[in-house]
């Protein structure tokens, strides 16, 4: 480091002087703090006409980002109203922010060495690294489709941000911060009332009994629920917990309706088997009269069983034709209820005699 170098400092403590944070050269080159063997990065420079600029490029000259007037660093002026003083340095050589009505500004750095536009500049230029920093994720939270991954970052920043030993527009800083926080906070709210809606619905449909219906829209509303973003880490596992137990609900529900329905199919099953087998015994019955009563009571339990289940006769209601055409109808017109044609028949064979003769 050059003797003629002009020092930039934290502000020094109780016991403690502040540590080196940057430099500036003759020629009022600012610098980060210089390393071991290696001179610190550059961080721009104030011109022969007091602006403070960031470094030059090939073609064209360093961004300007304030100026300095009078020892006192300030924004660029407006084609109307002169730029808003930021900072100064008072004649102990402490860099201190603007005043304010009643109290000083508050010390952020102080100075060794004679270039105060270079050590006033360099608060400056740290402050536009800031603002550099806000601004890359500005545009990362705008292109993003979960912006709330982003919140805890700008809460973070908007902890610092006031702190910081900077010289720059704070306030509209800030409230670039804190607009950005509120678009994200709201991204958390639509999530939340999304999900809350997603969850009504589910409770809903968890005491529904049209089966196929109600696991089609769960399903659905799972595919939503997977493309919202967070709502909150609370408000997440809360509405997680509900939308989860509503599920469970509706799918123990619909397992126990079939479980049960299971046994009375097949209990009502092995009641028509029995039925069959005792209707197709009467067809060799020589009590007529006996053999229909028997009859008519196999037919009320049969009915019972039909209704229970509310199926259609299928194979077993096609076997159980047999006694009630048999012995209600056929013996009125053959007078036997044992003989067809001259020979007995079986409970299948009486079955297909009722369908020709349109009785089944």
């Amino acid at each position: 480091m050059d003797k003629r170098d002009t020092d930039i400092r934290n502000p020094e403590g109780f016991i403690f002087k502040g540590e080196n944070i940057g430099h500036a050269d003759k020629s009022s080159n600012i610098r980060h703090r210089d390393g071991v063997f290696i001179r610190g990065e550059k961080m721009g420079y104030v011109d022969q006409g007091g602006k403070i600029r960031r470094p030059d490029g090939f073609i064209f000259r360093g961004e300007e980002v304030g100026q300095i007037k009078e020892n006192r660093a300030h924004d660029k002026d407006g084609i109307i109203f002169s730029g808003e003083e930021w900072g100064y340095v008072d004649t102990e050589g402490n860099i201190r922010q603007k005043d304010g009505l009643i109290f000083k500004g508050r010390v952020i750095g102080q100075m060794r060495g004679k270039d105060k536009a270079a050590a006033l500049g360099y608060f400056v230029l740290k402050f536009k690294e800031m603002e550099d920093r806000f601004h890359e994720l500005e545009q990362t939270v705008q292109s993003a489709a979960n912006k709330t991954h982003y919140l805890h970052k700008l809460q973070q920043m908007l902890k610092y941000v006031p702190e910081s030993k900077a010289l720059g527009d704070f306030d509209g800083l800030i409230n670039r911060i804190k607009s950005l926080e509120r678009e994200i906070v709201k991204q958390f709210e639509d999530n939340r009332r999304k999900k809350e809606d997603i969850v009504k619905q589910s409770e809903t449909l968890s005491h529904s009994t049209n089966w196929k219906m109600a696991a089609d829209e769960l399903k659905k509303l799972r595919e939503q629920w997977s493309q919202i973003h967070s709502a909150g880490k609370d408000h997440d596992e809360a509405m997680w917990h509900r939308f989860r137990s509503a599920q469970d609900d509706f799918y123990r529900h619909r397992s126990e309706h079939f479980e049960k329905e299971n046994r009375l199919r097949q209990d009502n099953q092995r009641r028509k088997e029995q039925l069959c087998s005792k209707a197709e015994s009467l067809a060799s019955s020589r009590d007529s009269k006996a053999a229909i009563e028997n009859v008519k009571e196999m037919q009320a339990e049969w009915k019972a069983s039909a209704r229970l289940l509310k199926i259609r006769l299928s194979h077993y209601g096609r076997d159980f034709v047999v006694p009630a055409i048999g012995f209600s109808h056929m013996q009125g017109k053959s007078g036997s209820a044992r003989l067809l044609n001259g020979r007995r028949k079986t409970g299948r064979e009486w079955i297909t005699f009722a369908a020709k003769n349109g009785y089944a």
